[in-house]
């Protein structure tokens, strides 16, 4: 048992409950954790790179393989009012 300080409000609770104060930071640490996690899985690589040209169409994926729940990012360039349809 750990001696007591002075003006200790849990000075007469059991160990078990003292040591609790301790863990008020893991919500804390989880939140940040968790956040890190979330950021990491989220952010992703830029589209691919096209030349920009408003006369010639082109059109790119990032992968054309790609596992189950990953992202795929597309790029399209090409004159105003053209209609490029992705399908998946």
């Amino acid at each position: 048992m750990r001696p007591a300080r002075l003006g200790d409000p849990e000075a007469d609770a059991p160990e078990w409950w003292r040591g609790t104060r301790s863990l008020r930071r893991v919500p804390i640490i989880a939140f940040v954790i968790i956040t890190i996690i979330f950021i990491r899985a989220t952010a992703g690589s830029s589209p691919p790179p096209l030349t920009k040209s408003c006369t010639t169409p082109a059109f790119a994926l990032s992968t054309y393989d790609s596992p189950v729940h990953k992202t795929v990012q597309w790029s399209a360039t090409g004159p105003p009012g053209m209609h490029f349809e992705l399908t998946i």
